[in-house]
């Protein structure tokens, strides 16, 4: 019986060597770039993301892109995205649309391009063609042509600095400010006869007072080197079908 049990065991020695002599591991470098191609890709997303528990974001998009290998990660929204902002009480206080986006997630900043479209908690809309968002800072900026429509007035101009509330922002080159009903008519003007478009700057004798342009909350900044012109806005069209919601958690 001992003999048996020993031939046994030997054999069993014999055979794991046997295997591991046999076994073959084949490496393949696929020389992928992780600059340009992601590590995930996601479609028809419908994300949650939440701060310590408590829900922040709702991102709804017709594809995510993630690239976490790349020097910089980031994660890539090519065709628009949605986002929902929520108070503590749940409570949606913002949206954003654009038509492309790219979150930085290391240094934890938005770049939004295209037709960006922002409703903030008080009422007013920020319609602009790039804004980045630095979430870290809690401080949102762009260079471009900027059109604020609040609840009683329309502002434009170049350029904009303000906090990620949109409760205090200045604008740095405004060109107009207009009451809602004078916008109105002009754009009612432009569509059924020619007219002077709004928001361009008047004849150097003709411009409008720096004070008179909203004076209360917006301040006059020196000119950026390069500013870009504006481009037309258009909203972005969600898919009707959406997916089970998935969460995001950030501690």
């Amino acid at each position: 019986m001992r003999k048996l049990l020993s031939v046994v065991c030997l054999s069993i020695v014999l055979l794991s060597a046997w295997s591991c002599r046999k076994e073959k591991k084949e490496v393949f470098d696929q020389n992928i770039d992780p600059e340009t191609h992601p590590t995930m890709t996601t479609t028809d997303v419908n994300t949650v993301i939440s701060d310590s528990g408590i829900l922040r974001y709702r991102i709804l998009a017709p594809t995510w892109l993630m690239y976490d290998e790349a020097k910089d990660p980031k994660w890539r929204f090519p065709l628009g995205m949605h986002m929902e902002r929520y108070d503590n009480f749940k409570k949606i206080n913002a949206t954003i649309d654009c038509d492309s986006a790219t979150y930085l997630t290391q240094k934890d900043i938005w770049e939004l391009n295209g037709a960006v479209d922002i409703h903030s908690a008080d009422g007013q809309r920020f319609l602009t063609e790039q804004l980045f968002w630095n979430r870290t800072t809690r401080r949102v900026y762009t260079d471009s042509f900027i059109h604020i429509r609040r609840p009683d007035r329309i502002v434009e101009g170049y350029g904009l600095r303000s906090n990620d509330q949109f409760t205090d922002y200045e604008i740095l080159r405004p060109t107009g400010s207009f009451p809602v009903s004078q916008f109105e008519q002009q754009r009612e003007q432009d569509t059924y006869g020619a007219a002077t478009p709004m928001g361009v700057a008047p004849a150097q004798d003709e411009a409008q007072p720096a004070d008179t342009v909203a004076a209360d909350t917006i301040q006059v900044a020196p000119e950026p080197d390069q500013l870009r012109k504006p481009r037309r806005l258009r909203p972005l069209r969600m898919p009707k079908n959406r997916p089970d919601t998935t969460q995001i958690s950030q501690q």
